[in-house]
């Protein structure tokens, strides 16, 4: 896309981890305009692209941990769907951060969970809790909406109904559980305005050699 006869004039990229920096590199030396969105934002700093947008991941997952325990919770846990990530790290990391800096209450553990599979997902999570019961006290972030679906499961739910969870992104299905309760909250990361929003900042930079002072757009 950046080489050849025809290069595109502008990219806007998501960094979920190194193996598409070389990419980007390449894109870079060529000339071509890049803009990060949605996850990398760190990467994206390092890389010095044109802008990010999108959320600061360790900072939503500090906001998000401060959340969790005012609302009671008192041995929280990350669920990982996807390890490896970088974005879904640092939700966790800032999740920990916050909940370690609260006095209150305890982390427990990052649990890396298989968001293909409901009885493999359920069997991660009891075991990483430890616990039988209601699990009043216990709280739990989902890193990403394709969990929700599995996290509302009949098993999980029914077995542990005190548990507190939320979840990073939103959806559907996640707009329906919080309408009912079973989820405390969602964070919305907004992806279009994440898609939207690169073409005409690099239309700016393409046709008039202009672009905002502020690197973070979130």
């Amino acid at each position: 896309m950046c080489s050849g006869e025809n290069p595109v004039d502008g990219l806007f990229v998501s960094v979920p981890n190194d193996g598409v920096v070389p990419a980007i590199n390449e894109c870079k030396l060529a000339g071509i305009p890049i803009i990060a969105v949605n996850s990398g934002s760190v990467q994206a700093d390092n890389l010095d692209l044109q802008e990010y947008v999108g959320q600061l991941e360790s900072t939503t997952g500090f906001d998000a941990g401060e959340k969790m325990v005012a609302a009671g919770a008192k041995r929280l846990f990350c669920l990982n769907h996807n390890p490896g990530v970088t974005s879904l790290t640092q939700r966790c990391d800032g999740f920990k951060t916050a909940v370690s800096k609260s006095g209150t209450a305890q982390f427990v553990a990052e649990v890396d969970v298989n968001a293909t599979n409901q009885g493999e997902y359920i069997a991660a999570v009891e075991a990483a809790v430890g616990e039988s019961g209601a699990w009043t006290g216990v709280g739990i972030i989902l890193t990403g909406s394709i969990q929700a679906p599995l996290a509302l499961g009949l098993q999980l739910l029914a077995a542990h109904s005190n548990a507190l969870i939320a979840t990073f992104d939103t959806g559907q299905v996640i707009f329906n559980a919080l309408q009912s309760g079973e989820y405390l909250f969602a964070i919305n990361q907004q992806p279009y305005f994440q898609g939207y929003l690169p073409i005409p900042l690099l239309t700016a930079k393409i046709q008039a050699n202009r672009q905002l002072l502020n690197f973070f757009l979130h």
